[in-house]
């Protein structure tokens, strides 16, 4: 008899010991979102170069020679989409393509007009969101991104020639919550999007970027 009663406790503990695990792995997690950008803006260059992509820079002596940015290129434009996830409530992941037209400066460069300097992206970035955007109207981000891709020279007259580069950068920005569905199930935001390029290949231009997007978020 004290046999059974003392076995009757003991899985009476371990019932209770077991109560509090069941109630959190039952307990709702938040749901997580995708999300869809498109978005585009102003690209500001900086920095030295000694070569743009697979294109060196010389003198009329064939000399490598350094050209500040703000004498080799021209203030440009970016574009692109990204798909992402936003998972924890603060974290958003995203992959994406990019294009920068690459402006050359006309007084460097007396056939600018028939050069196409282009960058096209592969980019991943990771953002951080102190305030959850699918709970609040208004939530500045930081975060970093990494890009690889292809500086493209070519032209009229020119053989097209292309380098693989690489980039990292800093993002900041902000996301403000245009409209919700009825269900709250998607959204949409005005995000303000600007990335600073603080590492690159030595032949890759750098920028600063400004810019803004349109981006769909649903679960």
């Amino acid at each position: 008899m004290k046999k059974i009663i003392l076995i009757g406790l003991l899985l009476g503990l371990i019932s209770l010991t077991l109560v509090p695990s069941s109630d959190a792995a039952i307990r709702r997690v938040p749901a997580r979102y995708n999300m869809v950008s498109f978005f585009g803006g102003y690209a500001s260059p900086y920095g030295e170069y000694d070569e743009i992509g697979p294109l060196p820079l010389t003198d009329v002596e064939g000399n490598r020679v350094e050209v500040d940015a703000d004498q080799l290129f021209e203030d440009s434009w970016h574009l692109g989409f990204q798909y992402g996830a936003f998972w924890n409530q603060h974290f958003l992941l995203t992959l994406g393509f990019r294009y920068t037209s690459v402006n050359l400066n006309e007084e460097i460069f007396l056939a600018a007009d028939d050069i196409d300097v282009g960058q096209y992206d592969l980019d991943i970035n990771l953002d951080l969101y102190p305030l959850d955007i699918t709970q609040v109207q208004f939530s500045p981000y930081v975060g970093a991104g990494f890009r690889a891709g292809f500086t493209t020279v070519g032209g009229e007259g020119y053989e097209s020639e292309s380098d693989l580069t690489v980039a990292a950068s800093a993002n900041f920005g902000a996301d403000f919550k245009l409209f919700t569905s009825a269900d709250a199930r998607s959204f949409v935001t005005l995000a303000s999007v600007n990335d600073f390029t603080f590492a690159a290949s030595s032949d890759r231009p750098k920028y600063l970027n400004i810019g803004g997007a349109l981006r769909y978020w649903f679960r």
